[in-house]
């Protein structure tokens, strides 16, 4: 028992934690767990900026940015859940968890390095790449489209796949497309794109509003 309080109470005071722990207290989340650690790598060393996800059993996700530390903190109600982690070169890794009311816990997330075997480039091609999100940073269940303007004879819409971030990215033929987002209880998001072929646009993220009631 000794052994494992020892253990226990080292891993709590460990640098990683220290420097993740921050003003971490339940205190001003009544009701609300809270989930908060680390994105680091194989080494150890964190990795800032990460794209973190709290997924719950209910497919509700939360999406967060890890800060310069590699750290990142969620509240959420009582439940199962998985947080999910991703940065550039490196593999995904996830992580199960259960959260208590009113309790914090750690969990950290290595990221191994990822290889390029199955990278596909299509030349010649546009790219679209956006995230959905609402106001609150939630991730959306959203149904996304791109309709082809600048040729009538094939414009079938090209559907969107969104990932675990609520992001999709699509390397479509060089033209003017009519971006349709549709989400159930929010205002649909319409507009215009012209995508070029060449060098990747940076990520752009799509703010969606709620119906008012």
């Amino acid at each position: 028992m000794l052994h494992l309080l020892i253990f226990a109470t080292g891993l709590f005071l460990s640098p990683t934690h220290n420097a993740c722990r921050g003003g971490v207290t339940t205190a001003h989340f009544p009701q609300l767990g809270i989930v908060y650690g680390q994105i680091d790598d194989e080494s150890g060393a964190p990795i800032p900026r990460a794209d973190v996800v709290l997924k719950a059993s209910s497919g509700k996700r939360q999406y967060k940015v890890a800060d310069e530390n590699g750290c990142y903190m969620f509240t959420a109600e009582a439940g199962d859940y998985t947080v999910l982690a991703r940065y550039p070169a490196f593999r995904i890794a996830s992580a199960s968890l259960h959260i208590e009311p009113e309790q914090a816990q750690v969990k950290d997330i290595r990221l191994d390095v990822a290889s390029c075997t199955n990278c596909v480039e299509v030349q010649g091609a546009a790219t679209f790449a956006a995230c959905i999100r609402d106001a609150g940073g939630y991730v959306a269940s959203s149904t996304v489209t791109l309709t082809p303007r600048n040729k009538p004879q094939n414009s079938t819409p090209i559907t969107v796949h969104l990932d675990e971030w609520g992001c999709g990215r699509l390397q479509p033929p060089e033209g003017v497309y009519q971006l349709d987002v549709v989400t159930p209880g929010f205002l649909s998001l319409r507009k215009v794109l012209y995508l070029k072929s060449g060098p990747e646009s940076p990520r752009e993220t799509l703010i969606i509003r709620p119906l008012k009631h």
